[in-house]
């Protein structure tokens, strides 16, 4: 992770996101939501993403949203959109349906 206190904190992951990652991660982005600055993440790395991590950035956007904090992606891997649309949860973290396909005819 990358900060600046005006400028947005970016998240950079790769590797496998599964659930032994994904309470060191829930707690940097707590971390970083409490500082109210903008969040970036970064996933274009990611080889792998289950659905421990897919739900963690559920729950992570949600609180963001309630403590008006902006959060989007800087970018992110084609295993990260799969995992969250095969459960149906892609909205919920802020990918809309035009950016998986596009992330699909690209690969």
């Amino acid at each position: 992770m990358s900060q600046d206190e005006d400028q947005a904190s970016t998240f950079v992951w790769k590797g496998s996101l599964d659930i032994s990652r994904v309470s060191e991660i829930r707690d940097e982005l707590r971390d970083a939501v409490a500082k109210g600055a903008p969040i970036l993440l970064d996933a274009q790395a990611a080889e792998r993403a289950d659905t421990a991590f897919v739900q963690m950035l559920v729950a992570f956007f949600a609180f963001a949203r309630e403590s008006n904090v902006e959060a989007g992606w800087q970018r992110v891997s084609e295993a990260v959109c799969r995992a969250a649309k095969q459960i149906g949860l892609a909205g919920q973290i802020a990918l809309s349906d035009a950016e998986i396909e596009a992330l699909g005819q690209s690969a």
